[in-house]
């Protein structure tokens, strides 16, 4: 079995910007399922995409995916990456936000 101290131990030293980031992301409440509640999404993707910029990401960007047939807009996809070599490997990360 792995072992995962050193895991444990980074989580714990870093417990505080956790919870802070944690909190920061509850704070939106970003339903998409809730139309008045899509300006709130948005901001959600626009938070994240501030969160992968800090991380490190390059080239992030918020992409449109047009309308629902109700004319409202659809959340945007958040696209950010890390690297630029192609003889690596790319991962994909999906996940409601």
């Amino acid at each position: 079995m792995p072992d995962f101290t050193k895991i444990f131990e980074y989580i714990s030293e870093n417990e505080y910007p956790f919870i802070t980031r944690l909190a920061e992301a509850v704070a939106i409440p970003s339903v998409s399922g809730e139309s008045e509640r899509r300006e709130d999404v948005v901001k959600m993707g626009t938070w994240l995409s501030e969160q992968l910029t800090k991380a490190g990401a390059t080239d992030v960007e918020l992409k449109p995916l047009g309308k629902e047939d109700n004319g409202l807009d659809l959340p945007p996809v958040v696209v950010g990456r890390w690297g630029t070599d192609e003889k690596k490997k790319t991962v994909l990360i999906y996940g409601h936000y």
